[in-house]
């Protein structure tokens, strides 16, 4: 239990690391979780479903409609899951957390592999399996039903579960806003050193056939 525990903690603090940059991962699900029990470490992948949320930051989802990506069923939020029009897209990821939450602190053998909790037939006997667990590290909505049915806005944010944790935070850094003027000179020195590797490229490639042409040239005299 000690490993899942330690597991569950790891996950933990990357998703209140993302909540703290304003950031939705947008597909929580086992398929997107990377386990090592040598390291206890849980390492959240595939981010290709993100949405930036941060006021700071401007980067609109990309809906359904357009190629977008809106959850795994049974990870992402039911309203969510329940939503079928073109324009949707992820916005929160404590439900697909608290499923992740469940089968890492209460799956045992025979449980299915590839489907997520709350589809499972035996809920309840997961949740006295979890409940002691829970109970002792302060994640009581685990232990209830209403976690499989609970709106997102009714859950514990991932940040407070990190505290509750006591979960050890990555550092992380917040860049001031760019300036627009700076960002234009840096793309621009970008460009211009990339233009002269290729020139240097395209340079060395004409010496090559120049030396080859004059070979052969030999060869035929």
């Amino acid at each position: 239990m000690e490993t899942r525990i330690a597991l569950v903690k790891s996950m933990v603090a990357q998703f209140a690391t993302l909540e703290s940059l304003g950031i939705v991962h947008g597909d929580p699900s086992d398929g997107n979780l990377l386990l090592d029990i040598r390291t206890r470490e849980a390492k959240l992948i595939d981010f290709d479903a993100f949405v930036v949320r941060s006021n700071n930051l401007r980067f609109p989802a990309l809906p359904v409609s357009e190629g977008g990506v809106k959850g795994t069923p049974g990870y992402m939020p039911p309203d969510l899951e329940a939503t079928s029009g073109s324009s949707v897209a992820p916005y929160s990821d404590r439900f697909g957390r608290d499923m992740l939450m469940l089968e890492l602190l209460g799956m045992r053998p025979g449980d299915p592999a590839d489907a997520s909790p709350s589809s499972w037939s035996h809920q309840q006997l997961l949740l006295d399996a979890v409940r002691p667990t829970a109970e002792k590290l302060g994640l009581m909505h685990l232990a209830d039903l209403s976690v499989f049915t609970s709106s997102e806005k009714d859950r514990p944010t991932s940040k407070d579960l990190a505290i509750a944790l006591s979960c050890q935070m990555p550092a992380v850094t917040k860049r001031p806003p760019a300036n627009p003027a700076n960002t234009i000179s840096h793309v621009a020195n970008d460009l211009s050193g990339l233009l002269g590797r290729f020139h240097a490229w395209w340079r060395s490639i004409n010496e090559f056939c120049d030396k080859i042409e004059t070979k052969v040239r030999r060869w035929f005299r």
